[in-house]
């Protein structure tokens, strides 16, 4: 072995017997470049929403105006809704009968309250006297019953001088 091979026999000893560490150093290093990009971004996001919170804090607020003017009268505002009736009837204004009177046309003004025309219901007529007549009799039949209900109260009262004074003036048999 000469003397050149055996100096490049050494540094490729040395070499080879530090191999391990130099790629020890370099996962270190690569480590610490990426460790250094990671952090730099968050580092100057910190900086800058710093400065800018102590600006808005130190500012002076910013408020919206607006100028007061009047209003129309009549405002129109359309809202979305539906109206419905609590109760819900039916009316039926028919019966049986004949036009007596007519009062105003078709086409005619007319005010509220003011009558168009008679109907004549001899049907309708008929119940209402046929009910007046029950009703009289109802009224009558209360005359009866109460007239009754007096005499009730009498009676028993009378039925007892009744006795005691018949005891006393004739023996029964």
């Amino acid at each position: 072995m000469t003397a050149s091979e055996s100096s490049t026999s050494a540094t490729r000893d040395s070499w080879m017997g530090s191999r391990p560490r130099h790629i020890a150093l370099v996962i270190a290093g690569v480590i610490v470049l990426l460790f250094a990009l990671g952090i730099a971004p968050r580092l100057l996001l910190r900086y800058r929403l710093a400065g800018e919170s102590e600006a808005a804090r130190t500012r002076l607020p910013v408020v919206s105006t607006a100028s007061p003017h009047r209003s129309p009268a009549v405002i129109e505002l359309p809202l979305p809704g539906s109206t419905e009736a609590f109760l819900e009837t039916g009316i039926w204004a028919r019966t049986n009968g004949y036009l007596k009177v007519r009062y105003v046309d078709i086409g005619d003004r007319v005010a509220a309250g003011q009558l168009l025309a008679e109907i004549e219901t001899p049907e309708v007529d008929q119940q209402l006297h046929a009910a007046i007549a029950t009703m009289n009799q109802n009224e009558a039949n209360v005359v009866k019953f109460e007239a009754d209900l007096a005499l009730a109260r009498t009676t028993p009262r009378d039925r007892v001088r009744f006795r005691s004074s018949r005891s006393t003036s004739a023996p029964r048999p």
